[in-house]
């Protein structure tokens, strides 16, 4: 059975979703029309004038893992050894890790994301590092 807090990991507001993926890579995947008919409230408020409307929208995690998968995000996720941590690095970039961890796997966006939750690919992309189940 799922918790409250597990729903929560498999979304992300959009201004999240730019803090965690990028700009182009989420507005390039809201741009398919497949979503105006799969999810027509999420791209109600995507198109809202009200800047607050948009940036609290959220996008579920069928949404995200085709956000994931694009070749522009901004950020690559890396496992630590314990599988508690993971690090956020500049795409194509070795990640900065703390000097207790001495390496760190790096992960495909999507299995991140699977792995981890969306919350947590959020807070490794803003503070460098998320811990699972946040």
């Amino acid at each position: 059975m799922s918790t409250n807090k597990d729903a929560l990991t498999s979304v992300l507001s959009y201004w999240h979703a730019v803090q965690t993926f990028g700009a182009k890579a989420t507005d390039e995947v809201l741009a398919n029309p497949v979503w105006s008919q799969r999810f027509p409230a999420m791209m109600e408020g995507i198109r809202s004038p009200d800047i607050g409307t948009r940036n609290t929208t959220l996008l579920p995690l069928e949404v995200l893992n085709a956000i994931a998968r694009r070749d522009e995000c901004l950020y690559d996720f890396h496992a630590d050894p314990d599988g508690i941590r993971l690090y956020a690095s500049h795409r194509g970039q070795p990640p900065s890790l703390p000097f207790e961890v001495k390496e760190a796997v790096l992960l495909p966006r999507e299995e991140a994301l699977r792995r981890y939750g969306a919350s947590c690919l959020y807070y490794a992309a803003e503070l460098g590092v998320g811990r699972k189940g946040e």
